[in-house]
């Protein structure tokens, strides 16, 4: 870690209108090139603070500061909880379509989004259409479009929520893979614990509406990981803290 700073919120609250207050007081820096996982119950405002770091809905008071991108890079790119794909344009196409509306050259694009599916997997169908692919290979797709913009910090809101274990955790070892080739800053929104641990630096607890963090878990295990870390003490050890720390909040 270099000691700057990706994104810095300071005393940070949000309310809808309507008067939901979602965040209160929110206090979190994120290093460039760490990866920082945040859990906590439901309706906590975890999405909301997502969704405000990206500039998706303004925050009421406080400070939140987002490092820009340098030229040629995308500040922030978002994937989903949904792939949100498009399901009238090839694998190939969705992938490309971020930087067709930045208005590069469009054999750049195609150049760079056939090496993005190469990364993720999905080379083999590049000409396929969304409809015909699995859950987990749409996600796939959402992640290698979120890429190719180059990102300085990449936003995922629980992106592999709706699918089975098995091919949860192989997604989670394809992103903390290409999350150790390129480096990225990451803030990624999960239910499950233990994917929070496999993945992250650090893992961030937040509170019951309104969301404030209540705890910061530093993930002291050694990196690249392994699917075989999950079966260590250390591992199970962080787990049950940060679940101890979810059960207070419920």
């Amino acid at each position: 870690m270099n000691g700057r700073h990706a994104l810095e919120a300071r005393g940070l609250c949000l309310t809808y209108p309507g008067g939901i207050e979602a965040l209160r007081g929110v206090d979190l820096s994120v290093e460039e090139s760490s990866f920082v996982s945040i859990v906590g119950p439901s309706g906590c405002g975890k999405s909301t603070l997502l969704k405000a770091v990206a500039g998706l809905v303004p925050i009421t008071s406080g400070t939140l500061t987002v490092g820009r991108g340098a030229e040629g890079r995308s500040a922030v790119a978002f994937v989903f909880q949904s792939p949100t794909l498009l399901t009238w344009r090839t694998v190939l196409g969705n992938v490309a379509l971020p930087t067709e509306l930045g208005r590069r050259p469009q054999g750049f694009d195609a150049r760079r989004a056939r090496e993005l599916l190469s990364l993720v997997g999905l080379d083999e169908f590049a000409d396929r259409f969304p409809t015909e692919l699995s859950g987990g290979m749409q996600m796939r797709v959402s992640l290698a479009r979120a890429l190719i913009t180059d990102p300085r910090i990449m936003l995922l809101d629980e992106p592999f929520g709706a699918l089975d274990d098995l091919t949860r955790q192989r997604l989670n070892e394809d992103l903390h893979r290409i999350w150790q080739r390129d480096r990225w800053t990451a803030l990624f929104v999960t239910h499950n614990v233990s994917e929070a641990v496999y993945l992250s630096d650090r893992v961030v607890v937040m509170s019951r509406r309104p969301g404030r963090i209540v705890a910061d878990v530093s993930v002291n295990l050694p990196l690249p990981r392994t699917p075989d870390c999950r079966a260590e003490q250390a591992f199970g050890e962080i787990v049950r803290e940060i679940g101890a720390r979810l059960r207070e909040e419920a």
